[in-house]
């Protein structure tokens, strides 16, 4: 799931807080049943899935742990994932995306310098501010593609 949250109940097929006794149960019933030796398949991960769950719910002090967090995180992903498939993808989430980047105020284009009064043309396009405008407003412009 989203934040990683496994059900290792559900895994087991088990309901929360089960015994013991019945985890060991519900893992020999899924092993013997989806060891990759017995099924004769190659796709392994129900067999994995199970084996995780039981050396989860096996360990008491892992399992105190689980245990304590479990609805927690159980509802948490449950809004995780009904979120993500609410918006997931959607036609309108892009477009609504795509709105907000032409609504952004872009910064305006640097101000090209003035030319001096009586300023002959060879010095005031071989200057340094007219240079250093050229430059800013050639940044500027591949910044702003949408503007050209």
């Amino acid at each position: 799931m989203a934040n990683g949250f496994r059900d290792y109940y559900a895994d087991l097929g088990l309901q929360p807080g089960a015994s013991a006794t019945s985890v060991k149960a519900a893992f020999r019933a899924l092993a013997i049943q989806h060891h990759p030796d017995k099924s004769g398949t190659a796709d392994t991960t129900t067999f994995r899935q199970a084996r995780e769950a039981f050396e989860q719910l096996n360990n008491v002090e892992s399992r105190t742990v689980y245990d304590e967090t479990y609805h927690y995180e159980k509802r948490r992903a449950h809004v995780d994932l009904a979120e993500e498939e609410a918006f997931a993808a959607t036609r309108t989430e892009q477009y609504a995306a795509e709105e907000e980047v032409k609504r952004r105020p872009s910064s305006p284009p640097p101000r090209k310098p003035m030319r001096k009064p009586g300023e002959p043309s060879w010095s005031y396009f071989n200057g340094k501010a007219y240079t250093a405008w050229l430059e800013r407003d050639d940044a500027w412009r591949k910044r702003h593609p949408e503007q050209w």
